[in-house]
């Protein structure tokens, strides 16, 4: 594969990712919706769609932190010296890509988490207007 395909690849599971019907839109009303029946809410599955909705936001964002940093390491100029493998720069991008897995879990679990509260809110809300 080729650099440029690897680019291209990003672009296109980007812009999947961000379809007007893909995970990133769906709303607090559509969740609630989804989790109805007709004889009572599913809080099990909001909560499910809530983590599908943080998860795909986080996702998108590491993707396109990763999108980038691809980019800026090919306008990087190289030189000779930048051959040989460093140790010291590959512990350092183990540990950074170590960091931002887990902050990209933390942050999904408290979007997750928000949503699922707020779509709960909502459950409460059209009781109390029935």
């Amino acid at each position: 594969m080729t650099v440029c395909t690897i680019r291209a690849e990003r672009a296109v599971a980007m812009r999947f990712a961000a379809q007007s019907d893909g995970c990133m839109s769906i709303t607090l009303q559509t969740i609630a919706k989804l989790a109805s029946s007709f004889w009572d809410q599913n809080l099990e599955l909001a909560a499910n769609l809530a983590r599908q909705r943080a998860d795909t936001w986080v996702g998108v964002g590491l993707l396109l932190l990763a999108t980038v940093l691809g980019t800026g390491n090919l306008l990087w100029p190289l030189r000779y010296e930048d051959f040989d493998v460093n140790r010291c720069g590959a512990v350092l991008a183990l540990i950074l890509s170590v960091a931002l897995g887990v902050a990209g879990l933390v942050l999904s679990r408290r979007i997750a988490r928000l949503t699922a509260e707020k779509v709960r809110k909502t459950f409460e809300q059209a009781a109390k207007a029935k």
